[in-house]
């Protein structure tokens, strides 16, 4: 079997697992918001939230690591357009997002704040330390403020 072959053959492998992990995600969250009694966009913004960031966070880590730091901001970057444009998009086109209620509003004022944090400090001229520190705490008090 030829290289291109078995690359195709791999690609369509991970696609497919991908889609039978993200069937468990959304079956376990739905699961775990109803033992909790919990309205799932707050496990939709928690838990599922934290465990799809989990793999970009060991992308960044080990471009961090390997002395790539542009791989690491393109990373967070080029995936928090996708999935605003790319996931979220495609979820309005088929009618999932059509009616945004207040949770929701909340949420994307906290997207904003976020995104005019890093707007702030790619003027500066410089993503610090004291950035994270501050989107660190942002999250967490985003968290303790939401639920």
């Amino acid at each position: 079997m030829a290289l291109a072959e078995t690359d195709g053959m791999l690609v369509i492998a991970g696609f497919v697992l991908l889609m039978l992990g993200g069937e468990f995600v959304v079956q376990g969250a739905i699961t775990i918001a109803n033992r909790l009694k919990v309205p799932p966009l707050l496990i939709g913004f928690t838990v599922v939230a934290i465990g799809t960031s989990l793999p970009e966070l060991a992308v960044v880590l080990e471009a961090v690591s390997e002395g790539t730091h542009e791989i690491a901001v393109g990373a967070v970057l080029g995936s928090n357009v996708a999935n605003v444009m790319l996931v979220l998009g495609t979820a309005a086109l088929l009618g999932a997002a059509s009616d945004p209620g207040p949770g929701i509003r909340r949420d994307a004022i906290a997207v904003a704040v976020a995104t005019v944090i890093l707007l702030a400090a790619v003027l500066i001229g410089e993503i610090a330390s004291q950035f994270g520190v501050l989107m660190l705490l942002g999250l967490a008090a985003y968290y303790t403020y939401s639920y």
